[in-house]
């Protein structure tokens, strides 16, 4: 199961890659068409955001402080 979501963010931050390059290589785009790749960019960066955070940020987090917690108690 980690390996399918690793592969998934991968996989969504070079979607987000190629969507930027694409908007920005294709600037004769209309404004529509612009707003259309900039809206999808921000949603996909968004996505990617909240699986990071919890999937890695957020147990991370939790470990560290109960690791400084258990350390306070002795």
């Amino acid at each position: 199961m980690g390996y399918l979501l690793v592969l998934l963010k991968l996989l969504l931050i070079v979607l987000q890659i190629v969507m930027l390059t694409h908007l920005a290589t294709e600037a004769k785009l209309s404004a529509e068409d612009k707003r259309s790749w900039v809206i999808g960019f921000v949603l996909f960066g968004g996505i990617t955001s909240l699986i990071y955070y919890f999937d890695i940020y957020r147990p991370a987090k939790k470990a560290q402080n109960d690791l400084w917690g258990e350390a306070k108690d002795i």
